[in-house]
């Protein structure tokens, strides 16, 4: 009524126009509002649904970027090249960004009540990547890697049994099909066991009649 609104027809589609920004409102509070600068606020305690089959998009055919979204604080921004959470230039598919230490991505589980479990990637205070397995009260940092089939290669993407410790080419070799580690290198390679000086380094030999039928042992 105030010269700052009006609804016009544009072909098939009804267009709201609001000079100065709106506001929707289910009373006593507000829900959600657009301000002047066609930035969507959502109200704390409020959520987004869309329902059907639909898409959120610039147009039905726009393949660009929509600018951002922000949620909690933290910028959401989607361009061809990936998505990107505190980054407008997404450098793969999914690009998280942060300036402080030991924030990144964590996976967390509540299925038993006692304990919340976590998984959490991130970078630390010395610039290495860390994979770790947290548990509210400590009850198990376990961490299973391949835990249905499969290899897992340290230093190298094809390895040739169930753990492989890869530091340089040993040439045309592989690791014997009765083992399940190979440690390899190109110069001299080995394992090192390290124990206390006043006790013992030990390899065991086991079976199902004795876990210990056998040992190799090193007293200090």
């Amino acid at each position: 009524t105030d010269g700052n609104a009006s609804i016009r027809r544009n072909s098939n589609d009804m267009q709201f126009y609001a000079y100065s920004g709106f506001i929707f409102s289910n009373n006593p509070g507000e829900s959600f509002r657009v301000d002047n600068g066609g930035n969507l606020l959502i109200a704390a305690g409020n959520n987004i649904t869309f329902a059907g089959a639909g898409n959120v998009s610039g147009s039905s055919t726009s393949t660009g970027s929509f600018g951002k979204m922000v949620v909690g604080g933290y910028s959401i921004f989607g361009s061809t090249s990936g998505i990107g959470i505190g980054t407008a230039n997404p450098s793969n598919h999914l690009n998280i960004f942060t300036t402080a230490t030991e924030q990144g991505i964590s996976i967390d589980n509540t299925a038993n009540a006692s304990a919340l479990r976590s998984l959490d990637i991130y970078i630390d205070d010395d610039g290495k990547a860390v994979i770790q397995k947290n548990s509210a009260s400590g009850l198990d940092q376990d961490l299973a890697l391949n835990p249905n089939s499969g290899k897992v290669g340290i230093g190298i993407n094809d390895p040739d049994r169930t753990l492989h410790v890869h530091a340089s080419s040993a040439g045309t070799v592989e690791g014997h099909s009765s083992t399940q580690v190979v440690i390899e290198s190109s110069g001299a390679s080995g394992i090192s066991i390290l124990s206390g000086n006043s006790d013992y380094g030990v390899i065991r030999f086991g079976d199902d009649g004795d876990q210990a039928i056998g040992n190799i042992v090193y007293d200090h």
